[in-house]
């Protein structure tokens, strides 16, 4: 069995979030989750560690990316199903953050982690659309529904019985064309498309405003040092 000494190594993830955040403030590199239970693994990277790291110990973030998005849903679910201190978190490497997917890829070939659900580091972000994808993306997502259960499931992850449209069917028309706005994650490395601003602030904890001056304004910078907003043309 190959042997893989790691920087770091919390056994219990549970116990020691805060030392974890704590001890990756700042830096980038790559992490291994591992499954007490059975062994099995998921290995990612990111150029801010504890930022990425902080997303995992937020359930309704998992909850929701398991739901809608399907992505790393195989690591997300196993750890909303077995709980933190049921996993154990390597920091297997720190690096640049420009050698991160590098360094990622080198570890996913060494190691043949079971999580990991692409076998090429980065593939969500290095995905370049055309035109055209974008165009079908946008359409397949335009009155899309989901079930009841799936709405409550969402409204619980993203707000709760408080949030003002928990619960409730997406009225006829929501999500307009030209609304419909792809979100490039530089944290998270992943490109997401959403029906709607709302949805997207929403999805992000932000307000749907930021993103239509962001949009507006034709800005650049990404938002938080993190979110580049991009409108997808409707045809």
């Amino acid at each position: 069995m190959l042997s893989v000494v790691p920087i770091k190594v919390y056994v219990n993830t549970d116990l020691e979030k805060l030392q974890i955040l704590k001890d990756n403030k700042g830096k980038s590199g790559v992490y291994r989750w591992i499954n007490n239970i059975n062994g099995k693994s998921y290995i990612g990277s990111s150029t801010k560690l504890s930022v990425r790291l902080l997303q995992y110990f937020n359930t309704k973030f998992l909850l929701y990316k398991t739901l809608v998005e399907k992505r790393n849903s195989v690591i997300y679910n196993s750890i909303l199903k077995n709980g933190y201190s049921n996993f154990t978190l390597q920091i297997l490497e720190y690096c640049r953050a420009d050698n991160c997917i590098d360094k990622e890829q080198y570890y996913i070939d060494l190691l043949k982690p079971e999580y990991n659900l692409l076998p090429k580091a980065g593939s969500w972000f290095g995905f370049k659309h055309t035109e055209e994808s974008l165009a079908k993306m946008a359409a397949s997502h335009l009155g899309k529904k989901h079930s009841l259960e799936t709405r409550t499931k969402i409204g619980e992850a993203v707000g709760g019985k408080n949030h003002p449209m928990y619960g409730k069917p997406r009225a006829i028309g929501a999500g307009k064309p030209n609304q419909t706005i792809l979100v490039i994650d530089l944290v998270q490395n992943t490109e997401t498309t959403y029906i709607s601003f709302s949805e997207a602030a929403t999805a992000l904890g932000i307000r749907r405003t930021a993103i239509s001056t962001y949009i507006s304004r034709n800005q650049q910078k990404p938002f938080k040092e993190r979110y580049i907003f991009k409108r997808v043309s409707s045809f």
